[in-house]
């Protein structure tokens, strides 16, 4: 598999399986999690089971991506939200 995410002013564009787009609205919560040389970022959506993962391999890309998807009106977990206030202080 490759994942994939593009995030476009109205709507992401992901790859699980096969490339769909949704908008924004459609994200249940935002995720993060970091293993040993992984930064992933998962994203839950209201209107499928499916749930998207990718590991961006990078922080800054990560947390770039996540602060964007606050910005947006996504929900976030608690450790999404402490990867974006960590990025403050």
């Amino acid at each position: 598999m490759k994942p994939k995410l593009i995030l476009h002013a109205d709507t992401i564009e992901f790859r699980l399986f096969r490339l769909r787009q949704k908008p924004y609205t459609s994200i249940a919560k935002v995720d993060y999690r970091s293993a040993w040389r992984t930064e992933n970022i998962i994203i839950e959506f209201s209107d499928s089971i499916n749930t998207f993962i990718g590991n961006t391999g990078d922080r800054d890309i990560t947390r770039n991506a996540i602060q964007r998807l606050n910005e947006k009106g996504c929900l976030l977990s608690d450790a999404a939200t402490a990867l974006i206030a960590y990025d403050r202080a």
